[in-house]
């Protein structure tokens, strides 16, 4: 089997994160990245972030929204992106935390590698296509990006 491989951005992980994620085991060969999104009460931001992931050049993903307890609703905008896209899924949970809801993502992700996207951020277009090429060309385990600016 090969490694498990995780691709993340610096910006989203707190430090004691950064070494856990290679762990985890991915299963589908068809399932290239697995994005990951927190989801506590930002309603007012989730739509950008989501269509910043449904809009990458990269198609072969699974977008991965975790309901984090939310009292704003973000979750009623993401089952609108889930009906339109079959590679939205959405798992809700009571408030636990970030970190808990990354976790029970990594734990859902099928995809070889696995991205991070906080819900009030948003993806480049070809930033996936980008890294995963990249990282596939160098056999890289992870790669790590550093968002500047």
């Amino acid at each position: 089997m090969p490694p498990p491989r995780a691709v993340r951005s610096d910006r989203s992980l707190l430090p004691e994160q950064k070494s856990e994620l290679t762990v985890c085991v991915m299963e589908s060969n068809e399932i290239k990245v697995s994005v990951i999104i927190p989801m506590y009460n930002v309603y007012e931001y989730i739509r950008p972030a989501m269509d910043s992931v449904i809009d990458q050049t990269l198609k072969e993903i699974e977008i991965i929204c975790i309901d984090d307890g939310s009292t704003d609703h973000p979750l009623e905008v993401v089952k609108e992106y889930q009906k339109a896209d079959d590679r939205v899924r959405i798992v809700t949970e009571n408030n636990a935390g970030q970190s808990v809801a990354r976790n029970k993502g990594i734990t859902r992700a099928r995809g070889e590698y696995i991205a991070f996207l906080d819900a009030d951020d948003f993806f480049e277009p070809t930033l996936l296509e980008k890294l995963y090429n990249a990282a596939k060309e160098k056999d890289l385990a992870d790669a790590i990006i550093q968002m500047v600016g």
